[in-house]
């Protein structure tokens, strides 16, 4: 635990602690007496990986807040709103330098390979709080014994709620709350969600990684924080840990606390939220070359993919494709430097005798390799439930299909330098012959409820209909027992459809989702449906 410090009339304090149930503390945490900052990081990865990557967050903002001039913080930022107040520009490029720095040390070190965090800061000047965060770890403030939540959390789950795929009521029985959308270290460009607000006097504010916010609810940290002194702050932190450990305890628990009992000058209400688009490729070299410089980070050698492909076994390429990342910059897309990627088989001994592997009559056609651009991640899952798709990846960017053969592969992705920037292993591709039954046993044309439907494909599609695909999250609870209507003709149970697709008469609909009882859940106007064309109505 640290201790209590004080700076004017500003207090801070903060602890940790590992859990019940994880070996490693993956959570890291700095403030500063004299700048008036805080940072909260909460690492992922696994082993000591995760441990690393925030330790690295953590340091690398320390030392751009306190030399922002050494680290040329104002050049990382020229893409950005230029208005901006000067603490919210070092509070992005210290995010920028942290996420930057933690993939290189990922990429020179192959055990640190797929780490990353989370990460919440904030800054007090004159009055006013400044915050920057990515992840899902937490800031909330305490005004008037109110707590009221700061940030939004970067999460698949958030994602759905906010979306109102689900219900808070169906978050309990939710099996993916963990997945994150956005995290420090896992992509070479990073999103950051920055927040500007007054300061009143009395204010508390409350940063916390997720081993505290889903082991206690808003209102049990609430009616906690209400029932603390603010002249020891160190004592609430130490109960709020002890009670999320006693609740739940299964991963890593920090939290900080900034109490503010007094501000010099009154300030108009004032709020302000903005998100920080992906750096472009420009100031990603600056901060490249900073990073090497000022930290002693080697540059990888050219041949630093195919070194790394076959140290671990990937002995064998089947093939290899070139597409191209667009890099989103203030929401307007161009096309930036050239990204490789490739699939490797990882079966060492037969990838030690190429050549008649190749050849074998044993190998199996295992269909085409397609890389899919999907804009959100919740889609992915529902590309996993249609019958006849095997989802490998979503990278960003594709540019053609490939055959390819049934075996067991990794797939990489390396930039312009040979970066590794994202490998995803034990990729088990099965024969074509196989996809028609699933996991269960139960044939792919037959739907939940047992009735048969028809797989089509554009050859197939009669040149009098068009096949409509319904896009979206239909999966918990609320939508058992639906029906899909077109211009309030029924077609069917939703759940008979969703795989593969309904025929529908050239002409403009408007298709509805109707609970049992007919009541409208969602509704999409002006769809065209068009002679032997194949779309998707997304919802």
């Amino acid at each position: 635990m640290e201790q209590t410090v004080a700076h004017d009339t500003v207090y801070m304090a903060a602890g940790t602690d590992v859990g019940l149930v994880r070996k490693n503390n993956e959570d890291a945490y700095y403030f500063s007496r004299k700048e008036q900052f805080f940072f909260l990081c909460d690492g992922m990865g696994g082993h000591e990986s995760g441990e690393v990557a925030s330790k690295l967050a953590v340091e690398t903002m320390q030392h751009v807040v306190t030399q922002p001039l050494s680290f040329n913080a104002a050049a990382i930022c020229t893409d950005i709103d230029q208005n901006l107040p000067n603490e919210i520009k070092i509070l992005v490029s210290a995010v920028r330098y942290a996420n930057r720095r933690i993939l290189h040390n990922a990429l020179n070190s192959p055990k640190m390979r797929g780490m990353g965090t989370t990460i919440v800061s904030a800054i007090y000047k004159n009055g006013l709080i400044y915050t920057a965060h990515v992840g899902d770890s937490r800031i909330y403030r305490l005004r008037r014994g109110k707590l009221t939540l700061l940030t939004s959390d970067h999460s698949w789950l958030n994602e759905l709620l906010e979306d109102n795929e689900i219900s808070e009521k169906d978050i309990k029985d939710f099996n993916e709350k963990n997945v994150l959308t956005r995290a420090l270290g896992t992509y070479p460009t990073v999103k950051v969600d920055v927040h500007i607000e007054n300061v009143e006097e009395g204010d508390l504010f409350i940063l916390c990684s997720d081993g505290l916010h889903n082991a206690l609810s808003d209102e049990a940290i609430e009616r906690m924080l209400n029932s603390s002194s603010h002249n020891s702050l160190q004592d609430a932190v130490d109960r709020l840990i002890q009670q999320a450990k006693k609740t739940d305890g299964s991963d890593n628990i920090t939290t900080g606390l900034i109490y503010i009992p007094t501000v010099g000058s009154k300030k108009p209400a004032y709020r302000f939220n903005k998100v920080i688009s992906d750096e472009p490729e420009q100031i990603s070299q600056q901060l490249d070359k900073t990073i090497q410089n000022y930290y002693s980070i080697p540059k990888l050698k050219k041949n630093k993919f195919s070194k790394w492909a076959t140290l671990t076994g990937v002995g064998l390429a089947l093939l290899a494709l070139a597409f191209y990342v667009n890099w989103q910059q203030k929401s307007e897309l161009h096309e930036d430097a050239g990204v490789a990627s490739a699939l490797f088989n990882e079966d060492i001994d037969k990838a030690n005798e190429p050549v008649r592997y190749l050849n074998s009559s044993k190998i199996k056609d295992a269909g085409r390799l397609v890389l899919l651009q999907v804009r959100d991640a919740k889609y992915i899952e529902l590309l996993k439930s249609l019958n006849y798709v095997k989802v490998l990846d979503a990278p960003p960017k594709f540019k053609k299909n490939i055959p390819i053969h049934a075996g067991l592969f990794t797939w990489a992705i390396a930039d312009s330098l040979d970066y590794i920037l994202y490998k995803n292993s034990a990729i088990e591709l099965s024969p074509l012959e196989e996809w028609d039954t699933e996991k269960n046993g139960r044939p792919a044309n037959i739907s939940q409820n047992g009735s048969r439907t028809r797989s089509f494909t554009n050859s197939d599609v009669p040149a009098n209909r068009g096949l409509v695909y319904l896009v979206g999250s239909f999966q918990n609870g609320n939508y058992k027992g639906a029906n899909i209507f077109a211009n309030d003709r029924q077609i069917g149970n939703l759940q008979d459809y969703l795989d593969d697709g309904f025929l529908l008469r050239p002409g403009n609909y408007t298709i509805t989702i109707r609970a049992e009882s007919g009541r409208i859940q969602r509704t999409k106007q002006d769809v065209e449906v068009v002679n032997g064309q194949i779309i998707a109505v997304e919802f």
